[in-house]
């Protein structure tokens, strides 16, 4: 994934979490984990780990795999960021309601990555240098953002099938 790539899938995704009510600081929390999961790699797929390995942008393992073939007819890396970040927001909405509560209380990026990390992601080592690789990726997803801010990313904020080119277009319009 190019560096331009890479911003335009943290501006969508950041963008997304803020619009479900979280701050900047709090979505660039969740961001950070997600960055270094899978680098926001919507076609990640590590086969280490044995079944179906881990897939898409917040490497999503088993029943979780399953439920997004449930939910959306197809296979998580044959999904689309949009669709991805949907699922993701889905769970955090439905299935993980606690822990996006806390993400929606915690007091700013460090936090909020801390407790995506340990109550979403759940990898098995959680120690202060994987906490630290984790909240630094989250800082630099929070950096990139408002480096970007007024870039022309606002239209990201609505749903996500509202993504088309010509509706993009006419925001920015709107915007100049």
């Amino acid at each position: 994934i190019d560096k331009s790539e890479k911003r335009d899938n943290v501006m969508k995704v950041m963008n997304r979490l803020m619009a479900e009510g979280l701050t900047k600081e709090q979505a660039a929390g969740v961001v950070g984990n997600l960055l270094e999961e899978s680098g926001l790699r919507f076609w990640a797929h590590n086969k280490e780990g044995g079944g179906q390995g881990a897939q898409g942008i917040a490497q999503w393992r088993g029943s979780r795999i399953d439920e997004f073939r449930k939910r959306y007819g197809k296979e998580v890396t044959d999904s689309s960021l949009e669709e991805q970040t949907d699922y993701l927001i889905w769970e955090l909405n439905n299935k993980f309601k606690k822990v996006f509560d806390k993400i929606k209380n915690s007091s700013g990026t460090k936090e909020a990555a801390e407790i995506m990390l340990k109550e979403f992601e759940k990898p098995g080592n959680v120690g202060e240098a994987v906490v630290n690789r984790r909240t630094n990726s989250s800082i630099s997803a929070l950096n990139l953002y408002n480096e970007e801010i007024g870039g022309g990313y606002e239209f990201f904020r609505r749903p996500a099938d509202t993504w088309d080119i010509p509706s993009a277009i006419i925001t920015l319009n709107k915007n100049v």
